[in-house]
C-alpha cells in the first residue's frame, strides 16, 4: 500500500471512527439528546466522509504513480546493471525463459523420480 492510499485508507477510518463513535454516544444518551441533535451529529460524520476525494481522483492519482514508479524501476534496474558491467543490449541476447513453465517442468520431473 503506498503512501497516498494508506493515507486515504486513514482519513476513512477516522470517519467512519467518528461517526461510530457519535452514534454510539447518541444511543447511550438518546434520553438526554433530541433527534435533532443525532441527526446533527450524522450530518457532520456524512459531510466528513463527502469531504473525502472521489474513487475517481483516487484512481486516477494510482495509475499516474504507477507509471512514475515503472518508470523508476527500469532506470534503476539499468543503472545496476550498469555498474555491474551488463548493458540493455546484452539482455536483449539472452534466451527468455517462462519462470512459471520453467518451475512446472523442474516440478513435473521432481515427481516423476
Amino acid at each position: 500500500m503506498n503512501s497516498f492510499t494508506y493515507c486515504i485508507w486513514r482519513s476513512v477510518r477516522a470517519a467512519l471512527y467518528t461517526a461510530m463513535e457519535h452514534h454510539h454516544h447518541a444511543t447511550r444518551t438518546l434520553t438526554r439528546h433530541t433527534h435533532t441533535d443525532v441527526d446533527h451529529q450524522y450530518e457532520n460524520a456524512v459531510r466528513t466522509l463527502n469531504s473525502l476525494q472521489s474513487n475517481a481522483v483516487t484512481l486516477q492519482r494510482i495509475r499516474q504513480d504507477r507509471d512514475h514508479v515503472i518508470t523508476q524501476n527500469v532506470l534503476s534496474s539499468e543503472r545496476f546493471l550498469e555498474r555491474i558491467g551488463v548493458t540493455r543490449s546484452d539482455l536483449d541476447k539472452l534466451s527468455v525463459i517462462h519462470v512459471a513453465g520453467f518451475v512446472l517442468k523442474t516440478w513435473e520431473r521432481y515427481f516423476e523420480k
